[in-house]
């Protein structure tokens, strides 16, 4: 969990907007997909795609008494 941590404190802040970029423009999804995929093995956990972590985290909102409702909006999914 340090290790992710200190990964996300080392992200830059001022992206006009974008969550994630990559010198100067959007970066493309694979990308991010290359680079979730690196830092599971870095930090020596199981790989896991963008798909499976979304799932990964409403079951833990889930698993936390969060009501489905709310797991759901923070999602994005419409109910």
């Amino acid at each position: 969990m340090k290790e992710i941590q200190t990964f996300i404190a080392a992200l830059p802040r001022n992206m006009n907007g974008y969550v994630f970029r990559d010198r100067g423009s959007s970066i493309k999804a694979g990308t991010m997909g290359y680079y979730l995929k690196k830092l599971c093995r870095e930090i020596k956990i199981k790989e896991i795609g963008f798909h499976g972590l979304r799932h990964t985290h409403c079951s833990l909102l889930i698993f936390k008494d969060v009501s489905y409702t709310t797991s759901a909006s923070g999602l994005g999914t419409k109910t």
